[in-house]
């Protein structure tokens, strides 16, 4: 390929102010019916990553705070036999004893489940276990 011919794509990507899944998560943010945050920064000293900082897709403000993960097979493999990546943020969470759930996106496919109540079942499920 020419030099310059993906000059655009480039340029495109580095002005990129959105995830790919930012509509998906917009929907369940909007009728999840609890207060939550969109790649709230989190820092912990426990996380594996260089700058201690992890970026969850949504965080519910309530007391405890609540990381919500959007997963799809495709970024982060089945629910059961995720891929190392996705291993390694979940081990971080554990570690620094932060309450998270999944909501995968091809199960909910797969049994009918709208996502948005699906997270807030998971959600209200660890809220519980406090």
């Amino acid at each position: 390929m020419p030099r310059g011919k993906k000059q655009f794509i480039h340029a495109s990507n580095k002005q990129a102010r959105r995830n790919f899944d930012a509509e998906k998560l917009d929907y369940i943010q909007k009728n999840l019916g609890l207060p939550a945050v969109r790649e709230l920064a989190v820092k912990d000293e426990d996380f594996s990553t260089i700058n201690k900082i992890r970026i969850p897709d949504l965080t519910v403000k309530t007391k405890p705070e609540i990381i919500i993960e959007h997963d799809t097979y495709n970024i982060h493999g089945e629910l059961c036999c995720p891929n190392e990546k996705t291993i390694k943020r979940n081990r971080d969470y554990l570690r620094a004893k932060r309450p998270f759930v999944i909501v995968h996106e091809d199960l909910a496919k797969m049994l009918n489940l709208d996502e948005a109540n699906l997270a807030r079942y998971l959600v209200e499920h660890e809220r519980s276990k406090q």
